[in-house]
């Protein structure tokens, strides 16, 4: 890389399945970037999704190392996170449990509802700013107050695995408001802790940590930490965000003519609106954004787990058509590509749609492989209009969709997203905007106001398919998953 540079910053992006990081220097420069996937532990059960405690935070520390090796001085390090996953600690700070993902499902089949902790969904929704769900803390801390309330004993503490990654890093445990949210556990407004939620899960307020504003100072990094990081005991550690509003900072979200699409395992559509009750209103996930300095909030609507229905679609058809495993997401790529765009294409909706060998056979008698492939791609895109024009966005006051994630290492998804919506779509960053929204915050948390550098890509909507990609949009939500040859 040549001679170090004096000044940079760390962003991490601590995804559900993926860890990323980028360096950047003072100047905006992107350094280097870096990531693996994560690794959950074996279990014969699918609704067990845990990982373990070591290898999770080695692996970050890893990757922090190769950051930090590369510069004379990091100045601040910051994470943004798919967050939700929940820990127990003993009162020395060491883990009682493997972290556990919010992608475990198994409070899911319990039967439990939010009046089983003394509260309504919509009491539940307007205080914390999301709806109650089984597999987030909240939900998950009632199953486990029936199933194992040993663990909530007043001597232990519970954090989720981002509060802790700060705790090791400085010594010092605190959550930011915005990934408070996703605990449940937080008055959203007031930015405090919320006792009645609290007691009801049979925990005491001083089991959980302290809530701070994003891009709080939560401390310096401790000399046993610096061993293992590569960090200087000077570098600053600053609470981050949840993922999808940190991402949104790297891309600049700022105004109501942009639509941002953060796609993962979820593909979550992203607005800021200009106060709380418009987010409720529109019943959003809601996060607090720019708001505590009198801007705006941030609104989410999400297609939960569909990138785990594309995979599966993706793993079982090309296995069906007789496709080597290698480089299977590119191979399907390739596929869409080679059909036409004013080619006829089946109608599918990857959520609806059995994975069965019939299926298959009955789509593969009617249609060429590559229409088919096309017709997947097309049918996520639909599931996302379908649900964007739900949550009563005009899609015709839209200057711009703005894209990060999975797709847009795609060379067809983004064209299609841009002909669907008849937006321009801009990519900036790519799969690492989450990890360089954290480099931003990293940095205004020492007071340093960072501008990222990236040429954007620039997808403009072909015109000439609007008419057809919009009947079939509307054959799609006719018929969804009922009809697979319209």
């Amino acid at each position: 890389m040549g001679s170090k540079l004096v000044k940079s910053f760390i962003g991490l992006d601590l995804g559900s399945t993926a860890t990323k990081a980028v360096l950047v220097s003072g100047s905006g420069e992107i350094l280097d970037s870096a990531g693996e996937r994560i690794v959950f532990k074996q279990s014969d059960q699918t609704n067990i999704r845990e990982i373990e405690i070591d290898d999770y935070y080695n692996h970050i520390f890893k990757l922090i190392h190769r950051m930090s090796s590369q510069v004379d001085e990091v100045q601040a390090v910051s994470w943004n996170t798919a967050s939700g996953n929940l820990l127990f600690l003993d009162p020395s700070g060491i883990p009682l449990t493997p972290i556990i993902s919010w992608l475990d499902t198994r409070p899911v089949d319990s039967g439990l509802t939010a009046e089983d902790a003394g509260f309504t969904e919509d009491e539940i929704y307007t205080t914390v700013g999301w709806p109650f769900t089984l597999q987030f803390p909240f939900g998950r801390l009632l199953w486990i107050k029936q199933k194992t309330p040993d663990l909530l004993s007043s001597k232990n503490r519970v954090c989720m695995s981002n509060d802790y990654l700060g705790e090791l890093l400085t010594g010092n445990w605190a959550i930011d408001n915005s990934t408070a949210t996703t605990f449940y556990m937080y008055d959203q407004q007031k930015m405090k802790k919320h006792l009645p939620y609290i007691t009801s899960v049979g925990l005491e307020p001083g089991q959980l940590p302290e809530v701070h504003p994003v891009g709080y100072k939560l401390g310096s990094v401790t000399q046993k930490a610096a061993a293992i990081t590569g960090l200087q005991e000077a570098t600053e550690i600053v609470l981050g965000s949840f993922d999808h509003p940190g991402a949104a900072r790297a891309l600049q979200l700022t105004a109501s003519s942009q639509l941002m699409f953060s796609c993962g395992t979820s593909w979550v559509g992203c607005v800021v609106l200009p106060d709380r009750e418009t987010v409720l209103r529109k019943r959003m996930l809601v996060d607090p954004y720019e708001s505590r300095n009198g801007g705006s909030w941030f609104g989410m609507f999400s297609l939960v787990s569909i990138g785990k229905y594309f995979d599966n679609w993706v793993t079982e058809f090309m296995k069906f058509t007789n496709f080597s495993r290698e480089n299977l997401f590119r191979k399907f790529d390739l596929l869409a590509i080679k059909w036409g765009e004013k080619d006829p294409v089946p109608i599918i909706d990857p959520i609806e749609n059995p994975l069965t060998r019939s299926l298959f056979n009955k789509l593969c008698g009617s249609w060429k492989v590559s229409a088919i492939a096309r017709g997947v791609l097309e049918g996520v895109v639909f599931l996302m209009k379908k649900l964007t024009i739900e949550k009563g966005i005009e899609i015709d006051t839209l200057a711009e969709i703005l894209l990060v994630g999975g797709p847009t290492e795609s060379d067809i998804w983004p064209q299609i997203i841009a002909d669907v919506f008849q937006k321009k779509v801009v990519i900036r960053f790519g799969e690492t905007a989450g990890a360089v929204g954290a480099a931003v915050i990293a940095a205004k948390g020492v007071g340093t106001d960072l501008r990222p550098t990236c040429e954007p890509i620039e997808i403009i909507p072909n015109k000439r398919v609007a008419e057809i990609l919009e009947n079939r949009y509307l054959l799609f939500c006719r018929y969804g998953g009922n009809r697979n040859n319209a």
